[in-house]
């Protein structure tokens, strides 16, 4: 653990480094809110961002900063720390060498987080710095999914027959196990979930920047429950396994709207089902934030404000042509103008 010689103040080392003024310091320190930490107020007041941030601290400090996807971090790791202290201190294990602990942090300076992860586990603790949607999206995975396909797999005996009741009771194991999959997925920001049926067991696979990653594998006695529950949810025909249908969901996941197109395969293990996940909250409408040159932006937005004619924006899949669509519409929608869209699936 880090020793108190080296217990500067995060204001005092982001002076020293040149990343604010003395004058923004004392602005943030009179401004912020009592609870609000130094860091995350620069931060929402653009003073300061979270990389700099984590370059100061990495250098003043000399603690690594780390992407927590290169560690493959054990259950045991998970039951050590508890899922409260997790959310609240926003940390993660990552692996343990004897009684060396090491953990992931925003914050690694705010030493009674450390202390109390200490005294939860008996190790010794050593840091490293993630980023909070790193360390939101691990903490997603690892504690809140596996929990609920815990309590799934204990609640649900092996079966073959789908109870349909069951499958639309919001209480239901198989209902809450579902939910948090796609819940995850928006945490993660994957763009796709895969339902892969195997031989003996379901993978269930997300696309996160434009690559597969097998999130999980469940018992090939849960496929049958998932998949018509997905299928109930995209009110597709569930008693049809052997074409493929297409549908969509319209869903509220963790008070985030989501719209989900979905796809189902027939395969000689059982049905593949692809979800196409559009996290509504990040299509803001915001033009300049698609990716455009300051040259095509003009030239873009001159075209969709004509008052005829046709834009065809054309792409291979997952290349932003939805998000492009999406964001244009939002920024023609006003009150004088009527706006109608085609689509298949609606």
């Amino acid at each position: 653990m880090m020793s108190l010689t080296t217990r500067k103040r995060l204001g005092d080392l982001l002076v020293e480094a040149g990343a604010i003024t003395g004058e923004q310091l004392e602005f943030a320190l009179h401004n912020k809110s009592k609870d609000e930490k130094l860091g995350d107020f620069l931060i929402r007041e653009n003073l300061l961002t979270e990389q700099q941030l984590i370059d100061v601290l990495e250098i003043q400090l000399d603690i690594p900063h780390i992407s927590i996807s290169q560690f493959a971090i054990d259950q045991d790791l998970i039951q050590l720390l508890p899922k409260g202290l997790a959310k609240r201190a926003l940390l993660m294990p990552l692996s343990r060498e004897k009684n060396k602990l090491l953990i992931a942090m925003a914050d690694p300076m705010d030493y009674f987080a450390i202390e109390e992860v200490r005294m939860a586990t008996g190790c010794q603790i050593e840091t490293c710095i993630a980023t909070k949607d790193d360390l939101r999206r691990a903490i997603s995975k690892y504690y809140d999914l596996q929990e609920t396909m815990d309590a799934a797999l204990n609640d649900l005996m092996p079966t073959e027959k789908n109870d349909e009741n069951e499958m639309l009771d919001d209480d239901s194991p198989i209902v809450k196990l579902v939910n948090q999959i796609i819940s995850n997925a928006v945490v993660q920001r994957a763009s796709d979930i895969h339902f892969d049926p195997q031989e003996t067991v379901l993978r269930i696979r997300y696309r996160i920047d434009g690559v597969l990653k097998t999130e999980r594998s469940l018992p090939k006695t849960m496929q049958n429950m998932i998949i018509a529950r997905i299928k109930i949810m995209g009110n597709l025909n569930i008693t049809e396994n052997r074409l493929p249908q297409d549908g969509r969901i319209k869903a509220n996941i963790n008070l985030h709207p989501v719209d989900i197109r979905l796809s189902t395969l027939p395969t000689v293990y059982g049905e593949k089902v692809v979800m196409r996940v559009l996290d509504l909250n990040n299509s803001h409408g915001d033009l300049h934030k698609i990716g455009f040159s300051e040259a095509n932006l003009t030239y873009f937005k001159e075209m969709i404000g004509k008052p005829n004619g046709i834009v065809l924006i054309t792409g291979p899949t997952g290349s932003g042509k939805s998000s492009t669509l999406s964001t244009a519409l939002t920024y023609l929608n006003n009150e004088e103008v009527n706006i109608i869209t085609v689509e298949d699936p609606v």
